[in-house]
């Protein structure tokens, strides 16, 4: 009998950490390692509400102090998805990390500071005008990155001529990938002109292309 008693307590303690969700750890930059303060740390859970909307189910959130600890948790009872969200402002690259109900795990988040520039020169070599077209991917970047400068474009650039086309943050101290093509944007995912870079911090590279 007490075996089964110690079983059942067993049971629900499992089955309440399977609702129970908490992350801690600190935020730290990867350019010195130190921490990161005023730093947003979310938790999240929504889910499905109908007609292509979704709902919060649990969250829980907080802003980091000069020690950059955070810690979050939260209750979740219905969800579809989960995400632990953390960023700081315009000068660091947002991190996330999809989370499940019942993780309960201490993790150092870092942060990758937007410490270095990189430029776009475009030129034109062809009797007619050319729309380009251009992205960064790379190591830090999940997929097609920010288009230049900061998601506008295309860019028209004459026949025979060239364009300085702006310069765009990026993380230093990574090897980062310029694409670039004249055909629709969607192209820029595959079949694209590829260039790798790397970015030193504190500094500007500027990369040429020529169609």
């Amino acid at each position: 009998m007490k075996h089964l008693i110690a079983l059942s307590l067993l049971l629900l303690a499992l089955s309440a950490c399977k609702k129970h969700t908490e992350f801690s750890g600190q935020v730290l930059s990867s350019a010195d390692g130190k921490p990161v303060a005023g730093t947003q740390v979310r938790l999240l859970f929504n889910y499905g509400a109908g007609g292509g909307q979704t709902k919060i189910s649990a969250e829980d959130e907080m802003t980091t102090d000069e020690t950059g600890k955070y810690f979050v948790s939260c209750e979740v009872k219905k969800y579809d998805g989960g995400a632990l969200i953390v960023k700081k402002d315009n000068n660091f690259l947002q991190f996330s990390k999809f989370v499940n109900p019942g993780d309960c795990e201490q993790i150092d988040i870092i942060l990758d500071p937007l410490d270095a520039w990189l430029g776009l020169e475009v030129e034109n070599t062809r009797d007619s005008a050319v729309m380009c077209y251009a992205g960064i991917t790379g190591q830090v970047y999940n997929g097609l990155g920010n288009v230049f400068p900061g998601g506008q474009g295309p860019y028209e650039i004459p026949a025979h001529s060239s364009r300085y086309i702006g310069t765009q943050k990026v993380p230093g101290g990574y090897d980062l990938e310029v694409l670039w093509n004249d055909e629709r944007i969607k192209s820029l995912k595959e079949g694209s002109n590829r260039t790798p870079v790397f970015c030193p911090r504190n500094d500007t590279t500027v990369v040429k292309v020529v169609f």
